[in-house]
């Protein structure tokens, strides 16, 4: 279910964006749904058999802006960003940014964070553009890489005077008092840019 709640908050964004829902697909995607729901495949296979550092890269986190575009974090490599071109709730166009793997992913105004297992970044988006032109920005930078980013597989939270909403293992703690985040961390290591 987990997987198939994003995926119907992006046809219910696209739809928002186009007019309408668009039509379902006759088998539902191949998903087994209750009575009175539908579904549509909108993107498959964006990370099939790609391996990066002898892992298989797999994505994590989705964030959908106001007109449908969909951004999806990886793992491993960086950030998948798709476009519905015509309506019919399929994402036709498909472009790669960004590098490093890493955990949440999350749009605020017109700024798309995300965060690798060391920091936290951002891109400012342009009207109509799929992918961001400028550099990425560090937000926070130095926050220890203990692998425990990668098996944290909770929901995302909202975290940071900015309140990007990123994975909670590359912000945990961000909303203690000092004295809970060192003992929490076991150092004051983050730098906040």
């Amino acid at each position: 279910m987990k997987v198939f709640l994003p995926l119907l908050s992006v046809v219910m964004f696209t739809a928002a964006a186009h007019g309408a829902l668009p039509a379902p697909d006759p088998e539902n995607g191949g998903l087994s749904l209750p009575p009175g729901f539908r579904a549509l495949l909108v993107a498959d296979n964006l990370t099939a058999g790609r391996k990066i550092e002898n892992s298989t890269d797999q994505l994590r986190f989705l964030t959908v802006a106001p007109n449908g575009d969909l951004y999806a974090k990886t793992s491993r490599g960086g950030i998948i960003a798709l476009r519905d071109k015509d309506g019919d709730g399929r994402f036709e166009e498909k472009q790669e940014f960004s590098s490093g793997g890493g955990t949440g992913i999350a749009l605020l105004g017109d700024w798309l964070y995300h965060s690798s297992n060391s920091a936290v970044y951002r891109y400012r988006l342009t009207a109509g553009q799929l992918v961001p032109s400028g550099p990425q920005e560090t937000v926070i930078s130095g926050l220890p890489d203990e692998r425990q980013h990668e098996a944290d597989r909770r929901e995302p939270r909202t975290a940071g005077a900015e309140a990007a909403e990123l994975g909670e293992g590359a912000l945990a703690g961000a909303d203690l008092d000092d004295a809970d985040q060192q003992e929490h961390r076991g150092a004051d290591e983050a730098v906040v840019e």
